[in-house]
Parts: C-alpha cells; sequence; structure tokens
C-alpha cells in the first residue's frame, strides 16, 4: 500500500504525496515550499550553496548533519527532521549568532553562497554547544562550501565571533518527541506514476525486497546516484531505500575485528577505524570528500558501486577487509580484493539477491602494525599471486627508483621459486625491444605476465 512521506519541517508535520521519488530535496524547497533561501550552484554536491541540515534519530537521541540538498532525493525525508535557512531567525525576530556574526565580520559580499555556509557553521555551532571551535574543526566544517568573492578569512572569523554572542537555544527535546511519532514499524512503499520507493525497516525485510525486485535500484547515501539524475538526466525506476535498516548502521568489535555496517556513514565509518589507526587515517580522513558527503555516503556504497571515487577501498584492503554477505540463503564472507577483480565482479553480477551488509577490518592490538589476510587466503596458492621476487642482481645499479626494487614477498609467507625471468643461469628470458627514450628492455613472466624493467 502506498504510503506519503512525513517529516519535521518549519515546526510541523510536513506530509508528500505527489512528487517524483527521484525529486531532489532542493527541488521540492525551491518549486514546492517556494523556501528559496536555499540556493542550487553545482547541483552535484561541491559547493555547498544548498547545504541543510537533516535530523534523523540515533540510538533514540536526535542527531544533526549538514547535507547537500541538491542531491538528497525527497523520500529520503521520510521521518526524519528539515532545517534550513529560513530556520535560523530566532523567535522575537533576531538573528542567529551566525547569522549576526556573519554580518558583523564582513563575512558575505554577493551573498549566494552565504545561506550554505549558514547552515553549515549551524551544525557546528549546535555540535559545540557553547565551545570555541578549533581552527581544524572550522576548517573541517567549512570544507563542503566554497565562496568566490568574500574570501575565507572573514567567514572563518565569523566562526569563532558566534560562540561569543549570546547563546541561542535549540530545543532538542521537541524535534525528538516529534520524531519519535514519525517513525514506523514496519517498511514504507512511495508510489508515484509507476515507480516505487521501497523503505525497509530490517534486513529480513531488505533481504525479501531484493528476491522480490532484484532489478530496484539500492540507494543510500545518494551521493553517487544523485548525479545520476541531476548530471545525466536518468530516468531511475523502481529504488530501495537502505537508510533505514539500522542493521546496516551498527559499528561493533568481535576480537581482533571491527565490524563496520553498510550503511554506516562515511564520517562514522573513519571515526570509528581512525581509534585504531589515528596516524594512518588522519589525513585520509581529513582530505577524503567534505563533511556534507561523508555525512551522507555511506562504507558499503563507497565499496559496492563501482564509482572510480571509492577511495576507502585501498586502506580497507590493507587492513584485510572482508565483506559480509546476506542473501536468500544465509550468510557469507568474502574477502574485498576478491570482491574488485572482474571474476568476482561477474559472479557477483549473477547474484542478484546477495547483499553487502557490513565490512569486517582487522583492527591493530597493543601497538602492532596493520595486518592482512591476504597471506591467509586462498589467492596465495595461485600462480603468481604474490609479486615477483627479484634478486639485487637483477636490478642495475644504473637503474633509478625502479617500481621492482619494492618487488618482495611478505615476511611470512614461505619462500618461493625464483620466476625462470629473472638472471638465474640457464634461463632465457624474452627479450623485448628496447624504449628508445628510457633504453630499458621489457621482459615479461609467462605465468603472471608482470612486466620487469631493468636497464
Amino acid at each position: 500500500m502506498a504510503e506519503p512521506i512525513r517529516f519535521y519541517f518549519r515546526n510541523a508535520v510536513h506530509e508528500v504525496t505527489d512528487v517524483a521519488p527521484t525529486q531532489t530535496i532542493l527541488q521540492h524547497l525551491r518549486e514546492d515550499l517556494r523556501c528559496t533561501g536555499t540556493k542550487e550552484g553545482c547541483a552535484e554536491g561541491d559547493c555547498g550553496a544548498c547545504t541543510v541540515v537533516v535530523g534523523s534519530l540515533e540510538n533514540g537521541e536526535l542527531e544533526l548533519k549538514a547535507v547537500n540538498s541538491c542531491i538528497q532525493f525527497t523520500p529520503t525525508l521520510d521521518g526524519k527532521a528539515l532545517f534550513t535557512v529560513e530556520d535560523l531567525q530566532l523567535p522575537d525576530g533576531r538573528l542567529h549568532p551566525v547569522q549576526q556574526a556573519l554580518v558583523e565580520c564582513h563575512g558575505s559580499q554577493c551573498g549566494f553562497c552565504t545561506p550554505g555556509f549558514a547552515m553549515s557553521l549551524w551544525g557546528m555551532y549546535l555540535k559545540a554547544e557553547g565551545q570555541a571551535p578549533s581552527r581544524c574543526q572550522i576548517d573541517d566544517a567549512l570544507s563542503g562550501n566554497l565562496c568566490r568573492c568574500t574570501g575565507y578569512r572573514p567567514i572563518i572569523e565569523a566562526a569563532g565571533r558566534m560562540v561569543e554572542l549570546p547563546r541561542a537555544q535549540f530545543d532538542r527535546g521537541l524535534v525528538a518527541g516529534q520524531l519519535r511519532a514519525l517513525q514506523r514499524d514496519a517498511g514504507a512503499t512511495y508510489v508515484f506514476e509507476g515507480r516505487s520507493f521501497y523503505s525497509p525497516r530490517t534486513l529480513d525485510e531488505l533481504v525479501a525486497l531484493r528476491a522480490a525486485h532484484p532489478q530496484a535500484l539500492l540507494l543510500a547515501g545518494s551521493t553517487d546516484v544523485g548525479l545520476w539524475v541531476t548530471k545525466q538526466m536518468r530516468e531511475l525506476n523502481d529504488i530501495i531505500y537502505l537508510g533505514h535498516v539500522s542493521e546496516l548502521k551498527s559499528v561493533r568489535e568481535l576480537d581482533a575485528m571491527l565490524e563496520i555496517g553498510a550503511g554506516v556513514t562515511l564520517q562514522d565509518a573513519y571515526a570509528a577505524l581512525g581509534r585504531h589507526y589515528p596516524d594512518e587515517l588522519k589525513e585520509l580522513w581529513q582530505r577524503f570528500a567534505s563533511l556534507p558527503i561523508r555525512n551522507a555516503g555511506t562504507l558499503g556504497g563507497n565499496v559496492a558501486n563501482g564509482s572510480p571515487i571509492g577511495d576507502s577501498m585501498p586502506w580497507l584492503i590493507a587492513t584485510g577487509a572482508r565483506l559480509v554477505l546476506r542473501g536468500p540463503g544465509g550468510e557469507r564472507a568474502l574477502a574485498l580484493e576478491d570482491f574488485t577483480s572482474a571474476t568476482s565482479r561477474r559472479t557477483c553480477g549473477r547474484m542478484n539477491s546477495w547483499l553487502a551488509c557490513a565490512c569486517r577490518c582487522r583492527v591493530r592490538m597493543s601497538g602492532s602494525a596493520p595486518t592482512s589476510w591476504r597471506n591467509a587466503s586462498t589467492r596465495t596458492s595461485r600462480p603468481c599471486a604474490r609479486p615477483l621476487h627479484l634478486p639485487s642482481t637483477a636490478i642495475s645499479s644504473r637503474t633509478h627508483a625502479s617500481p621492482t626494487a619494492a618487488w618482495r614477498p611478505r615476511p611470512s609467507a614461505p619462500p618461493l621459486p625464483k620466476p625462470w625471468c629473472v638472471d638465474v643461469p640457464g634461463t632465457k628470458p624474452q627479450w623485448r625491444k628496447p624504449w628508445p627514450r628510457w633504453r630499458r628492455i621489457m621482459r615479461r613472466c609467462r605465468t603472471c605476465v608482470r612486466p620487469a624493467i631493468t636497464a
């Protein structure tokens, strides 16, 4: 049965029944609700002019996050709260401290990007709870907002100034109470012009929906799928939304492993792993997209969508990550490097009813170095599964920074027999034409076709 979309907006419950499932929140605000304070700049989540704050219940508590409304679909707001720049004005008509600080510090020139900056600062203002933010916190909060005329110095000054002004109160309890009344006990289905938007509440419901609708699109954070609509103008059919499945949003430690649900946001996933690898992941965490994107995008979506910007996979593989797949036949685990290989991609393509529901990573215990599960994987039994071991005599002293210099087996791996293509007496490597510019010779191993460049 089709049900309306219900969310908390402007101190009341707002119901939506006649919009397309792929209509963005920004379009709904500007075209349907006539709330034009939120702007559209890039329509791909890069400039931040469309920033809004979305509130949801996480473990019974209200959690507020700044997101890009230009790539978030309106049906994803069901059971949540939406705050825009029109909500900042205080009940007595005065400006909010965030707005007043931008005025005093001259943080606005043309004004087009100002609503987005104001909402990002408002999200940080509520999180700081009266404490002065550090410069690093300010930079992180504003990482998803671009300004082309004012410059960032006065805006950063306004971020420090806003906590010095008289504090504005925000009633979290009132909003949390309204959201509790909007929560559904079972999954909901929104239908518009023959297209369905499924929103399951449990993992069992999700598995059943996936088996019944194998061609439906799985939607989590919309940070990639949203651009299919806004940039490529695709017409999407049925959608299964994963944002309300609580089992996909859990983070727990199991022995020496950290299990991160596929629906955990990138911000929370990095925070969980960053506690175990603070030195290795700190800079990557800060440079990975922007805060609004990390607040919306999920770890499972970053791994399973096949996007060229899936930057989480290198460090996940380095920590020996394994995917936990769930389907009608039960549960199974798969090494992440096997999931990303071409063979496994074709295999997984035939398993439409299977879902990646979690990612298990090894965590460092007692200050030890990161370890990988590759040595215990079945891949080690395949020919040339590990890099070639080239003796030092195979690399000429004239070769500068040869890539073969780093090709060594893992310390815990058993010694491998010398391949035929190295400089071993009695072997005849296949010589190829020297490269004219580099004056080097390319030789290839017959088994793995891996190049070995020597002088």
